[in-house]
């Protein structure tokens, strides 16, 4: 699987797989090593599309930064 070079915000650079698309999620879960891109389905739960490379975010530095309303919970299948 190829990844895609995507912009993430005006200051962020980030690589993704090639099947994201606008209006997908970069989520840092706990316990995972790398963020991932997550989509919601129609049914309300999220699908893993694959991982990401978000610089400034891998090796921890996004859960380090974190506070409460930085959390979210969701159903995955």
């Amino acid at each position: 699987m190829g990844e895609h070079e995507k912009g993430v915000t005006k200051t962020t650079y980030g690589l993704c797989p090639p099947e994201a698309q606008v209006g997908d999620a970069i989520c840092v879960l706990f316990g995972c090593s790398v963020p991932v891109i997550l989509r919601e389905t129609s049914d309300g739960y999220v699908e893993l599309l694959g991982e990401a490379y978000v610089h400034g975010y891998m090796d921890g530095e996004a859960v380090e930064n974190l506070d409460e309303n930085g959390v979210q919970e969701f159903r995955m299948r």
